[in-house]
């Protein structure tokens, strides 16, 4: 039998731990160090990133943090959203959710402003274009409540009375929740030699303005929601910050009142003092009664930078590249000052805008647009609309932790630590030996716990930078080529342990979970071609389950409460606790409570009649019954599962997704049943001794054939359909690759001799690696990838990092929660890794609880069956925490002492925590 060593001992352990160490100590310095100012990724959002296909330029990718589009409803209710500090007086004139955003310049910032009309209007609302370019434009779009107005000003030298209104607070239209402002093309094509000195005079007029008015942050503007400071001529006041992250305004502003011209000089650009300092429209400010802010945001564009080779000859002649870095070299230099503006410049649309975008040098198309806008708009909006964004989302800031999630935070990451460190220097009688954990656990939640402090820092935090999945073909194939010549390169042999024995198993969820790895981390979701068999790679497991299950109740009918206890205890400890750590649902782990309800399931069609499940045509009816009922109750009668988890939700502050849920469990409807009636077969042809008849390998090799054509029909049907078109047939054709493998892999004896350690290594933990994988391995809640070092271009090595370190922790905790479920239920069996094998070893219940009346009744194992057969070890709770009172000490003692005696009582208390914990959280 190959069984590798577990994780948790040798140096390959210690070179895991101090690689962890190392990637966490790393991360911390570099956040603590460089990236303090910006830990929530907005400035890089607006001024670093790449695409991550280079070839379509359709997913940008910024630096550090994960980006997605939001949905036309969440960027409408954004938009219309008044600031958490806005005055009576302007909610009082406008509404709360009646505001505008304000477009302002060229040809260039007018293609942006239809990429925000199609972000913002959706696939679903037309959009009706004028016929005029160089003039204002205006849409109203109206939805309920919310009322947004997009407003498009054609002002190419940022010189009319409309811009000098609104930079200057004079505008009585409703607030601004956006502005966006450019210029420059036009400057360079039309003023000649003064083109530089023209437009340094506009652009710094707007931006003096605009301090006046609203203050400065003090350094460049990185967050939409960072705070004013307001330096006015009747003193200084601050602005202490927004609730809903936008900049805005909560002291007195100012009044610019109108100069008499100065003479315009000679200004040289690389001197920004003096440019501040002259200009025929220059303001002065003084304190006035303010009404409300200029715009909520506002984002400057730097000028275009021309693809000179599409330019025609008259635009080619002023339309220089050397000529827009200059105006950005100007832009950055005004934005360094002591005092910057409240305006943010959005750099990375630069970097964005590829020649091969272009359509004739200055213009892009329409999606280069729309690219550059959710760029913008996810800078405005990804905070505000906090529940449509995941952790990581760029430029969105974190949750405070609440007090429940802070306390079992410390408890999981301290409680065992000094349970090893304290327990061995306290008297056994003392007080606080008494609260701390036993020797015999300590070791595993100091495992437990590590991986969910771990976990939290990695996805709940800023500390690690997190990016989006990267399809491509060519990579997602060379790591499943790579990782099955890693896996063929690790056979051996070992004994024939029988027809899907343990090690066959280990090794079949070993490399089902290594694909399902490389599948997520690479988002090959949206591949139909892969998404397919993926999906029956996830039926499989549930074939296992049901398969293994039935085999352990058919054989040794033990209906007792401790068995049903370890596995489910031993199933959704992790995915139990992870919802409280990571502030998620026990539902969003869905893996663990999938297997559960199957399990259950298959509990209780075995338990009831099971004095008859000898008797073959009462077990197949059985069967058929609840495979029916359970179909009438999941997939035509949606109202059942709708009303129980409105009961649940209302009962425990649940947020469980009935429609979800039943999605999940409709994919694999009958898969379940399938594996139990597989298990019946196998145990009746090992009595009817089929294996000994002179057709037997006649059979055998017939079969062969069968299955190879099942496979090459699968491959062929699943390749010609969508995954939506897919999903439909999935539970009816899902069994047809399941056991055509099935055949295959036991076909002979030495087949079923040759193992691979490293699938079998994997297949171990893997219960922990399809949990873990959520926070541990991707990110964002699965949206994203962690990325444990920073750079985008060292992704293959953050891959192969982020597997060490990821694979390690999974059968460290595999381990733990083996231990931990033996300390629970307070018996220690062999770890049971799910789904359960027809030749794990199955244990008779022991003299601690009475056996089921129907194990009287259970078969005799056949021979093979008996080799693998072991006696139950037993093990009580040893915790002090348990002890009976030597007298009457109270309820609470009475209490402790029972649940400490009757696993019932145990589990019950269990189950009222975690319902209280819900209501506290």
């Amino acid at each position: 039998m190959v069984s590798p060593p577990r994780a948790g001992a040798g140096w390959y352990s210690y070179a895991c731990g101090t690689l962890l160490g190392a990637i966490v100590l790393g991360n911390f310095g570099r956040w603590l160090f460089l990236d303090g100012h910006d830990a929530h990724r907005c400035g890089s959002l607006l001024a670093r990133g790449s695409w991550s296909d280079p070839e379509t330029h359709t997913q940008w990718q910024p630096e550090g943090c994960y980006h997605a589009p939001l949905k036309p409803d969440d960027y409408l209710q954004c938009l219309t959203m008044a600031p958490s500090n806005a005055r009576d007086l302007e909610l009082e004139e406008f509404g709360e959710n009646k505001r505008r955003i304000v477009f302002i310049g060229d040809s260039t910032i007018r293609t942006l402003f239809g990429g925000f009309l199609r972000k913002i209007y959706g696939p679903n609302r037309q959009i009706i274009e004028p016929n005029y370019k160089h003039s204002n434009q205006l849409y109203t779009l109206e939805d309920g409540d919310n009322t947004l107005t997009m407003e498009f000003w054609w002002d190419q030298f940022l010189n009319t009375s409309a811009i000098t209104d609104l930079v200057s607070g004079q505008s009585d239209q409703p607030p601004v929740s956006l502005l966006v402002i450019s210029s420059g093309l036009h400057q360079m094509r039309l003023l000649g030699d003064q083109w530089m000195t023209r437009w340094a005079e506009e652009v710094d007029n707007v931006f003096c303005n605009l301090t006046s008015i609203q203050g400065s942050p003090g350094r460049p503007l990185i967050n939409p929601w960072d705070a004013t400071t307001f330096q006015v001529e009747s003193g200084t006041f601050e602005d202490p910050g927004v609730d809903l992250g936008l900049p805005s305004v909560s002291g007195p502003i100012v009044e610019l009142i109108e100069q008499p011209d100065m003479t315009l000089e000679p200004v040289d650009v690389s001197d920004t003092d003096s440019i501040y300092g002259h200009g025929s429209n220059r303001r002065i400010a003084r304190s006035v009664v303010p009404s409300f802010p200029i715009a909520d945001a506002t984002i400057f564009m730097p000028t275009v930078d021309p693809v000179e080779r599409m330019l025609t000859n008259g635009r080619g002649k002023t339309l220089r590249h050397a000529r827009a870095r200059k105006m950005h070299a100007h832009l950055a230099k005004i934005m360094s000052r002591p005092d910057p503006a409240p305006i943010a410049v959005s750099w990375a649309t630069l970097a964005m805008a590829h020649e091969d975008e272009s359509i004739d040098g200055i213009h892009h198309t329409n999606a280069m647009a729309d690219r550059q806008a959710e760029v913008l708009l996810g800078w405005r909006c990804n905070d505000v609309i906090r529940q449509g964004t995941p952790s990581g989302t760029c430029c969105k800031r974190y949750n405070w932790v609440t007090p429940v999630q802070g306390i079992l935070l410390l408890i999981l990451a301290l409680y065992g630590p000094l349970g090893t460190v304290l327990k061995q220097h306290l008297a056994p009688t003392s007080r606080l030996s008494a609260l701390l954990p036993p020797a015999s656990i300590s070791d595993a939640l100091c495992s437990f716990g590590l991986a969910c402090v771990y976990l939290f820092l990695a996805d709940r935090t800023p500390i690690f930078l997190k990016e989006n999945k990267v399809y491509d073909s060519y990579v997602v194939g060379g790591w499943m080529l790579g990782a099955l010549l890693v896996g063929l390169a690790t056979m051996r042999k070992g004994k024939d342990g029988g027809f899907l024995h343990r090690d066959i198993t280990d090794e079949w969820k070993g490399w089902m979970q290594i694909a399902i790895l490389i599948y997520h981390f690479f988002g090959a979701s949206k591949v139909s071609s892969i998404y397919n068999p993926i999906r029956v790679m996830v039926a499989a497991y549930l074939f296992m389950t049901g398969y293994g299950h039935f085999f352990f109740y058919y054989k040794k009918a033990d209906f007792g409460f401790r068995r049903v206890a370890t596995v489910l205890v031993r199933l959704n400890l992790l995915s139990i606790v992870l919802p409280y750590v990571m502030d998620t649902d026990y539902l969003f782990y869905y893996f663990a409570p999938l297997v559960s309800w199957w399990y259950l399931t298959i509990y209780a069609t075995m338990a009831v009649g099971c004095a008859y499940n000898q008797r073959t045509w009462f077990l197949l009816t059985k069967l058929l019954a609840s495979a029916s009922l359970m179909t009438l109750l999941i997939k035509h009668s949606p109202w059942i599962m709708n009303d129980v988890f409105a009961i649940l939700n209302v009962a425990f502050r649940h947020n469980w997704d009935a429609k979800e849920w039943s999605f999940r469990l409709v994919l694999d409807l009958l898969i379940v049943w399938c594996g139990m009636l597989s298990a019946f077969i196998y145990i009746k042809a090992q009595e009817a001794k089929i294996t000994e008849r002179a057709w037997f390998n006649i059979a055998r090799y017939l079969s062969a054939g069968v299955s190879f054509l099942a496979l090459g029909w699968y491959a062929y049907f699943e390749l010609h359909h969508q995954k939506y078109d897919y999903n439909a047939y999935h539970p009816y054709i899902s069994i047809i690759p399941i056991i055509a493998f099935v055949v295959l892999r036991n076909l002979t004896p030495t087949l079923r001799s040759y193992t691979s350690g490293v699938f079998c290594f994997i297949g171990q933990c893997s219960l922990e690696t399809f949990t873990l994988q959520f926070h541990g391995f991707l990110a964002s809640d699965t949206h994203a990838i962690l990325m444990v070092i920073p750079g985008t271009s060292w992704r293959p090595l953050n891959v192969v990092l982020s597997t060490i370190v990821f694979i390690w922790l999974s059968h460290m905790v595999s381990g733990a929660t083996g231990t931990l479920t033996d300390y629970i239920v307070g018996k220690k069996e062999r770890s049971i890794s799910l789904p359960l094998p027809a030749s794990i070893n199955i244990r008779r219940s022991s003299g601690s609880e009475p056996s089921s009346p129907c194990s009287e009744t259970a078969l005799l194992a056949d021979s093979e069956y008996d080799q693998e057969m072991a006696l139950a070890e037993k093990a009580l709770i040893n915790s002090p925490l348990f002890e009976a009172p030597s007298r009457q000490e109270g309820a609470i003692a009475k209490v402790s002492h029972l649940a400490g005696e009757n696993l019932a009582v145990r589990m019950g208390l269990i189950g009222l925590g975690l319902g209280a914990l819900n209501w506290i959280y």
